[in-house]
């Protein structure tokens, strides 16, 4: 073993005088198979003695040991900073079926009920009451509600309240009662996925397959809209046979939708319970609460329409958008065309196949037999 010393002046650290005189310390050793180098840094003197780091046996037949002084300001500020993030308690969670807190925290840990506050009335003005539980007999929420109005965000906040309170972390709640989970599944957005080949639709089929697959009682699971990359009775088909199976496992389940028929669940099975974020709307204006309320969303009257007015689409849309949806909800599953707009577009098909015949190169009788077939198709169409 080699040891080489980078200042001259320092004493052997079995000296007691040397360890006095040095307040920042460091090792450095060399071994001769390797050239691995051991660094400890001690902060300070007092520092050293909390660590304990005052000899270090190398497990050889020469003990030998070099204190080098060195000066890192920017170690003491790391402790510091550590220190002032220390939590000042801490939760310990021994096992799923075992738990044991230290100290007073702000959150609890029970083994059946689940009660979730998740906004902190410290940052708002008006906080939002968001009290709902979990237990055995509601174990499945269907959470309904308008655009923007808060259904994704709320599911959010309780992923992110219950890994906070398994971490010991303190929550943004005034209180909340959370069990320990073994997992928490989540099926959000609607992105697609280029490397797979993967179609919106199927990147959803397929996280639903997988959560179906491993989540548990012990499991939360959260999704939003599930169906929509389909069409709309399928998709609602889909998402009714989804929750029917995460029903009857029991499993902890917050399923965010603007399929109303998934309201009718809560008739048919006794653990299912409807919700919905609470809005009001005018003629000129759209207003959330984001409050978290009891039973079905009503049905707000083109929700989806003055929501996306908020956006900044071009008022004439807006109107088009309002004209079409009324003709549809009278009945009219096709839109009728106007006769000015039908007639136009027979024209332009007529001009179409006119320049077609110029461009050709036809003979005049072969140009002839052309345009008396598009008399008698013309003549036909006005027929009709």
């Amino acid at each position: 073993m080699e040891i080489c010393p980078q200042k001259s002046d320092v004493k052997s650290p079995n000296s007691a005088s040397g360890m006095k005189k040095t307040c920042k310390t460091a090792l450095e050793i060399n071994t001769e198979n390797a050239n691995d180098t051991v660094l400890i840094a001690a902060i300070s003197e007092n520092r050293s003695r909390e660590l304990g780091i005052a000899m270090i046996d190398l497990s050889s037949p020469h003990e030998l040991l070099l204190w080098n002084i060195i000066d890192s300001a920017h170690y003491v500020e790391s402790i510091s900073l550590l220190e002032a993030l220390q939590p000042k308690e801490i939760l310990v969670v021994e096992t799923l079926q075992k738990q044991r807190v230290n100290g007073e925290i702000a959150n609890r840990l029970a083994n059946t009920m689940c009660k979730i506050i998740p906004l902190a009335r410290k940052y708002f003005d008006n906080p939002s009451q968001c009290v709902k539980y979990f237990d055995s007999m509601s174990t499945f929420h269907v959470i309904s509600g308008s655009n923007c109005a808060g259904k994704t965000t709320y599911m959010k906040s309780v992923a992110i309240i219950t890994i906070l309170a398994h971490m010991g972390c303190y929550v943004p709640a005034v209180a909340a009662f959370l069990p320990l989970r073994d997992r928490i599944c989540t099926r959000f957005g609607t992105s697609d996925d280029m490397e797979e080949n993967a179609s919106t639709f199927k990147v959803e089929m397929t996280e639903t397959a997988f959560i179906l697959e491993k989540a548990t009682k012990a499991s939360l699971v959260l999704v939003d809209e599930l169906g929509r990359g389909t069409a709309s009775d399928e998709g609602c088909a889909l998402a009714w046979s989804i929750s029917e199976n995460l029903i009857a496992k029991g499993i902890y389940t917050c399923f965010a939708t603007h399929f109303r028929q998934l309201n009718e669940l809560a008739n048919v099975y006794i653990n299912c319970k409807c919700y919905h974020l609470a809005a009001s709307f005018s003629e000129t204006n759209v207003r959330y609460f984001h409050t978290l309320n009891d039973g079905a969303c009503p049905e707000y009257p083109k929700y989806g329409i003055q929501a996306a007015k908020m956006c900044g689409l071009p008022m004439q849309i807006i109107r088009d958008a309002e004209e079409i949806y009324d003709r549809l909800k009278s009945n009219q599953h096709s839109i009728k065309t106007s006769t000015s707009v039908s007639v136009g577009r027979v024209e332009s098909r007529l001009l179409h196949h006119l320049l077609a015949l110029i461009h050709a190169g036809l003979d005049k009788k072969a140009l002839r037999v052309q345009l008396q077939s598009l008399k008698e198709a013309n003549q036909e169409n006005s027929i009709e």
